[in-house]
């Protein structure tokens, strides 16, 4: 894969793993961005236990670190995001109709 910046073409191409850290941390910023809005502000709580993990896990996955598809799928379910702006960060933020899972309480 070749992924060109488009703010400066002089540098040419990203190689994959540059290409795949660039992804990954724009993944984590919209992650983070949508958690704030739809969990109000910067508590972990609420989040986290709806998601099922850590604080810590959760901070990883907003830093880049890969995350589970099924808490992927969970954390689309939950926000209303759109799988399409969470991956590039173009169109609609969030679907229509848009319903929030309820949060389930740690023991």
């Amino acid at each position: 894969m070749s992924i060109r910046r488009h703010d400066d073409r002089s540098h040419g191409p990203l190689d994959d793993q540059t290409a795949t850290e660039v992804i990954r941390l724009a993944l984590g910023h919209r992650l983070r961005e949508v958690r704030e809005t739809v969990f109000g502000g910067p508590d972990l709580t609420a989040l986290c236990d709806l998601m099922g993990v850590s604080d810590e896990q959760w901070m990883a996955y907003e830093g880049g670190g890969a995350m589970p598809t099924e808490i992927a799928l969970l954390f689309i379910a939950a926000t209303g995001v759109q799988p399409h702006w969470l991956l590039t960060g173009r169109g609609d933020r969030y679907r229509v109709g848009r319903w929030i899972l309820q949060p389930h309480r740690r023991n």
